[in-house]
C-alpha cells in the first residue's frame, strides 16, 4: 500500500537538491575568484563543507520522506538515503578534520564513511528493484551475475592494477583500502550491468535514471582515483560535481518511480526482440571474455581480481546452463502432459488442433487432401451406467490401444473427450478414410474381454476430407461431426457429410416430434425434459377508442434449452403424427390460465384460441371446454374459439353442430382468415358465429389499392348486417389502422399495438398501476359497430 504521507515535501526537497546542484556547478569555474573574495579557509567551509554536503542532506531527506508502493520498496529508498548521508560525513570529516591535518592519514574515519556508502548502495538497489518487479526467478539473477561478473572482469583487467598500486612496505590496512574502493566499484558495475540486462526488454525511465546515477558514481570514483594516483586532484573540481550529478539523478529516479507499474521478470524472460541469441548476447560475449582472461593467465599480464570475478562469470554461466536444461526438460513434460489425454496416454483434444491447423496448412501447400474421422461409441452411456465407471474407463483404454495399431506413421489418434476419438490423416482421400472407418468399426465389434465382463461395442464414424482450396479446422471438423452423427442412424456405421445432409435434417425432425410427444403425451417424467407449449398474448383493440377488448393466445413450443419454436417449425409434425387434439388441450389449458392471471391483476378481457379442423368436428368439444373453464373459475365469456375456414369443407354439418353446443354454454366463435378459403357469405348466415376475421391480406396496401378498399368497405356491410362483428387482422401501422376504422371494422389486430407478448408483459403495458373491475360483463363481448 502506497505511503499515506503528502507528496508536497519531497518534491520541495527535489527542487532544493536540483537549485544547490546547480549552484555548485557555478561555483566551479569562479572558484578562483571566490576564493581571492572569500579566502580559502571560508570557501572550504561555505562551499566544500556547507554547499556540496547541503545536496547530499537534501537528497537524503527527500528519499526519507518518499512515499512508497511498498514497505520493502520504501526501506530500500531510505538506506539509499543513509548511504547518502555516509558520504556526506565522510565530506565533513575530510573538511573539518583532516584538511587541517599537516599530513593526512590514510585510510581515515572519512574512509570509512566512504566506503559505507557501497554496502548501503547495493542493498538498496536488491529491495528497490525487488518491490518493483512481481517475480524474480534464479535464472533472472544468475543473467543479470553472468553479464555484470564478465564486465567487471574486463574492467578490472584495463584499469584495476595502476589504481592498487602500492610502494613495498604499505601497511596492511593501506593496502586494503586502496583495493577496496575498485573493488567495490567493480561490483556496483556488476550491480548495474545485472539490473540493466535482467530489465533489458522492460525498463522504465527511472531504472535507466537510477543505472545512470550509479554509473556516474562509479565512473567518478574511478576518475577521482586516477588524479589522486597522477597527483593532480583538485578539491571542488569537475570530478566532484560528478559525484553530486549522480546524487541528483537518483532523487529524480526516485521522484519518476512513484508512477511506475510493477514489472514481472518472467514476462521479461518470455520476450523474444530479436531472437535468442541476441537476448544472449551479453552472457555469451561475457562468458568468451571471462575464458580468455582465464586462459591468457594471472600475475605479471592480469591482476588477480580479474581472475576472481572471471571465475565468478564462468560459475555462473555454468550454473545458468544447467539450470536452463532443468528447464527445458521441465518445459517438455508440461508440454506433453497438457496434449496427453490422462487415462488413455493418446494425444488429446489440444494436441489434435495444433497437428489439425499444421497439417491442413501443408495440404493447402502441396496441394494434398487432409481427411478426418470422428469416433463415437455407441452405448458407453449403458455400459457406464450398468457396470461403473471403472469398467467403462477399462473399455475406453482397450479400445484406443486396438484402433492406435490400425493408424499408420503420420496418423494422429487423438482422444477428444468421453467416448469419442478422433484420426487425422494427412495426404488421404475420402476413399482412403472409408476404409480406415470400416476397420475402426469391426475392430470394434470384436469381443473386449475385460475384468468386470465380456463386452462389445459399436463405433459411429463420420469421415470427412478437405475440398478444393483452403479449410480450416472447425469447417473440417464440423462436417466429420454432421457425418458422425449421421452414421448413429446408417446400418453401415460410417457415413460423409454428402451422406449426412438427409439424414442429419430427418433425424432432427424425428427427435423434435419425440419431444413434442413426450411434453403433451408423456409421462411426468418425460414431460419436464421435453420441452412444453406456451401461449403468447396479442392484444385485440378497438378501433373506436383505442382500448384493449380481448387478447389472441398463439401458441409457441419452449425446447429444453430454451429455444422458442414458431408453429410452421411444429404444427405439420404434429398434423402427421395425430398429436392436434394434444396440442389444442394444452394451449386451451395454458390460454386460460393467462386469462385467469390477467383477471386476478385486474385485466378483465377475453383470450382467443385457435382450433384445428380435427377439434371443430369433436362432438365433446363443448363439454371439454366447460371443463378446463370450470377448473379456473372462469365464465364462458372469457373464451372465444377460433376457426378458419379449411375447418368447414369436410363436413359442415357437423362443425355447425358443434360451434352450436359451444355457443350455447356461453362461449364465443370467431372466423378467422375471411376471404382465404372455401367459404362463402352462406356459410356465415348458416353457422353460429359471433365474429369474423379479416384476412391481413386484405389489409397490404389498402390505402394506395382501391378495389382492395372496394372489397373491404362491402364485406363490412354485408358482414354488419348478419349482426357480427368484424376484425381486421394485420395492421402494421396507424394509416391502415385509420383506413380500416374508416371503412367500419371494429376491431384491429396487428403489429401496430403490438407483437405478441407475454402475459407479465401485456399486463405492464396496457394495465399499469390502475385497478379495473374483476367482474365479468355479458356485454365485454358484444357487438361493436364503428
Amino acid at each position: 500500500m502506497a505511503d499515506a504521507r503528502p507528496a508536497a515535501g519531497p518534491r520541495s526537497f527535489l527542487l532544493i537538491t536540483v537549485l544547490a546542484f546547480l549552484i555548485c556547478c557555478i561555483c566551479v569555474p569562479a572558484r578562483n575568484d571566490l576564493e581571492s573574495a572569500l579566502g580559502a579557509r571560508a570557501l572550504s567551509h561555505i562551499v566544500d563543507l556547507g554547499l556540496y554536503n547541503f545536496v547530499y542532506v537534501a537528497a537524503a531527506v527527500m528519499l526519507f520522506f518518499r512515499p512508497a508502493h511498498s514497505p520493502r520498496e520504501g526501506m530500500g529508498w531510505r538506506i539509499l538515503a543513509l548511504g547518502m548521508l555516509c558520504t556526506a560525513g565522510g565530506n565533513a570529516w575530510y573538511s573539518l578534520v583532516l584538511a587541517r591535518l599537516p599530513e593526512m592519514p590514510y585510510p581515515s574515519m572519512a574512509d570509512v564513511f566512504y566506503l559505507s556508502w557501497y554496502p548501503a548502495c547495493y542493498l538498496a538497489i536488491v529491495l528497490i528493484l525487488t518491490a518493483h518487479v512481481g517475480r524474480f526467478p534464479l535464472s533472472v539473477w544468475l543473467d543479470g551475475l553472468v553479464a555484470g561478473a564478465g564486465v567487471a572482469a574486463i574492467a578490472a583487467a584495463m584499469w584495476f592494477r595502476p589504481l592498487t598500486a602500492t610502494d613495498p612496505g604499505t601497511p596492511l590496512l593501506t593496502v586494503l583500502a586502496s583495493i577496496a574502493y575498485p573493488v567495490f566499484d567493480l561490483l556496483l558495475l556488476v550491480l548495474l550491468v545485472g539490473v540493466l540486462f535482467i530489465l533489458r526488454t522492460a525498463l522504465r525511465d527511472w531504472v535507466l535514471l537510477l543505472a545512470a546515477g550509479l554509473g556516474v558514481t562509479a565512473a567518478s570514483d574511478v576518475l577521482l582515483s586516477t588524479q589522486v594516483v597522477a597527483g593532480t586532484y583538485v578539491q571542488g573540481g569537475w570530478g566532484d560535481i560528478g559525484f553530486l550529478f549522480a546524487i541528483v539523478l537518483m532523487v529524480l529516479a526516485a521522484h519518476r518511480s512513484r508512477r511506475s507499474q510493477p514489472v514481472d521478470a518472467l514476462e521479461i524472460l518470455t520476450r523474444r526482440r530479436g531472437g535468442s541469441m541476441r537476448v544472449l548476447l551479453i552472457p555469451l560475449l561475457s562468458a568468451g571474455a571471462s575464458l580468455a582472461l582465464l586462459a591468457l593467465g594471472q600475475g605479471e599480464r592480469f591482476p588477480p581480481v580479474a581472475g576472481v570475478f572471471a571465475a565468478v562469470c564462468i560459475g555462473g554461466a555454468g550454473l545458468r546452463a544447467a539450470l536452463t536444461v532443468r528447464e527445458l526438460a521441465q518445459m517438455a513434460d508440461v508440454h506433453r502432459e497438457a496434449r496427453t489425454d490422462d487415462l488413455t496416454r493418446l494425444p488429446n483434444r489440444r494436441a489434435l488442433y495444433e497437428e489439425c491447423d499444421t497439417v491442413l496448412a501443408a495440404g493447402v501447400r502441396n496441394k494434398t487432401m487432409t481427411t478426418m474421422l470422428l469416433i463415437d461409441l455407441d452405448g458407453f452411456k449403458d455400459i457406464n451406467d450398468s457396470l461403473g465407471h471403472g469398467a467403462g474407463d477399462d473399455l475406453l483404454v482397450a479400445f484406443a490401444q486396438r484402433v492406435e495399431h490400425l493408424t499408420g506413421p503420420g496418423e494422429l489418434f487423438a482422444r477428444l473427450g468421453g467416448d469419442e476419438f478422433a484420426v487425422l490423416l494427412p495426404r488421404t482421400s475420402e476413399s482412403e478414410g472409408l476404409a480406415l472407418a470400416q476397420e475402426v468399426v469391426r475392430a470394434a465389434r470384436e469381443p473386449f474381454i475385460l475384468a468386470a465382463a465380456r463386452l462389445t461395442v459399436d463405433a459411429s464414424i463420420g469421415v470427412a476430407t478437405t475440398t478444393a482450396g483452403p479449410q480450416g479446422r472447425g469447417d473440417l471438423l464440423r462436417m466429420a461431426d454432421i457425418a458422425m452423427y449421421a452414421a448413429k442412424g446408417s446400418p453401415r456405421r460410417v457415413c460423409t457429410p454428402a451422406d449426412a445432409v438427409d439424414a442429419h435434417l430427418g433425424e432432427t425432425r424425428l427427435a423434435l416430434l419425440s419431444r413434442l410427444r413426450d411434453g403433451l403425451t408423456g409421462a411426468p417424467s418425460a414431460r419436464a425434459t421435453a420441452g412444453r407449449i406456451e401461449v403468447l398474448l396479442q392484444p385485440k383493440i378497438d378501433l373506436a377508442d383505442a382500448s384493449l377488448v380481448g387478447v389472441e393466445a398463439l401458441a409457441r413450443w419452449r425446447e429444453p434449452d430454451g429455444t422458442l419454436l414458431p408453429p410452421s417449425d411444429f404444427l405439420p409434425l404434429m398434423s402427421r403424427a395425430g398429436l392436434l387434439p394434444a396440442l389444442a388441450t394444452a394451449v386451451l389449458s395454458a390460454a386460460l390460465d393467462a386469462a385467469r392471471s390477467l383477471a386476478d391483476a385486474g385485466l378483465v378481457v377475453p383470450v382467443a384460441v385457435n382450433l384445428s379442423p380435427v377439434d371443430v368436428q369433436d362432438l365433446a368439444l363443448a363439454e371439454r371446454l366447460q371443463q378446463l373453464l370450470t377448473e379456473r373459475d372462469l365464465p364462458a365469456s372469457a373464451l372465444t374459439v377460433e376457426l378458419t375456414e379449411d375447418s368447414l369443407v369436410t363436413d359442415p354439418d357437423r362443425v355447425a353442430a358443434v360451434l352450436s353446443a359451444v355457443r350455447a354454454i356461453g362461449v364465443r366463435v370467431s372466423l378467422d382468415d375471411f376471404g382465404t378459403g372455401y367459404s362463402s357469405l352462406s356459410y356465415l348466415r348458416r353457422l353460429p358465429v359471433d365474429e369474423v376475421k379479416l384476412d391481413r391480406s386484405f389489409t397490404l396496401d389498402i390505402e394506395s389499392d382501391p378495389a382492395a378498399e372496394a372489397v373491404v368497405k362491402h364485406t363490412v356491410g354485408l358482414v354488419h348486417a348478419l349482426g357480427l362483428r368484424i376484425v381486421a387482422e394485420g395492421i402494421e401501422d396507424g394509416a391502415t389502422a385509420a383506413v380500416m376504422r374508416r371503412l367500419g371494422c371494429d376491431q384491429g389486430q396487428g403489429f401496430f399495438w403490438s407483437r405478441p407478448t407475454t402475459c407479465e408483459d401485456l399486463l405492464l403495458t396496457h394495465l399499469g398501476p390502475r385497478r379495473r373491475s374483476t367482474t365479468w360483463r355479458s356485454d365485454s363481448l358484444s357487438t361493436r359497430r364503428g
